[in-house]
């Protein structure tokens, strides 16, 4: 997660008036670093307990759904939107509404993060362990972002690469804590993709 602490920064988001909205926070591990960096950043989940628990930890979360958040925000006023590890999760007509609020809500030069599993990693992709769902590949995800209004999109994957072999009984799962974001190459397999707009 923390290289895109820096895309943030580079996008001007993470002040009182431009803040992060994070969906889907879960644990809330992403907001703890944008804190921990002096970044506002505020989350949503639809998990009762991890709001409750995250509150309690002094991070600002909202039960409910993503999309009735978005949709109650007003125009302009976020400075990134993001959606760490579950956009793989969300059905495909759920995820173009979080497109199509995230155009609305963004400020002008505003950061759309969207990180999911790579459904181009046939080991992970056949593992039970692996993808949740149906995941897009890469390159349709950013297609989708560009089709609903975003100018811009490009495909970002992780470039710390582990030395043990890929299994499936064991998946690699690469942590976003300790890996640089970077152009892919083609003879990698990541486990982990990001569409930035």
């Amino acid at each position: 997660i923390e290289p895109y602490v820096d895309l943030v920064r580079e996008a001007g988001a993470g002040s009182p008036e431009a803040p992060v909205l994070d969906l889907a926070s879960g644990r809330g591990e992403w907001l703890e670093l944008l804190k921990e960096r002096q970044l506002v950043g505020r989350g949503v989940d639809s998990n009762r307990l991890f709001v409750e628990a995250g509150n309690g930890r002094g991070l600002q979360l909202t039960h409910g759904r993503a999309v009735d958040v978005l949709a109650s925000l007003a125009d302009a006023s976020i400075g990134a939107v993001t959606v760490m590890r579950q956009a793989d999760h969300l059905p495909l007509a759920e995820l173009v509404e979080i497109l199509d609020h995230s155009l609305r809500v963004l400020r002008p030069g505003g950061l759309l993060l969207l990180q999911w599993l790579n459904a181009e990693n046939v080991v992970l992709a056949a593992t039970e362990t692996g993808m949740q769902g149906k995941p897009l590949p890469p390159e349709v995800m950013r297609w989708l972002v560009e089709a609903r209004g975003f100018y811009s999109a490009h495909i970002a994957r992780p470039a710390a690469w582990d030395t043990a072999p890929v299994t499936a009984s064991a998946p690699r799962n690469l942590a976003m804590a300790s890996a640089a974001v970077v152009p892919f190459e083609a003879n990698q397999l990541s486990s982990e993709c990001t569409v930035v707009a």
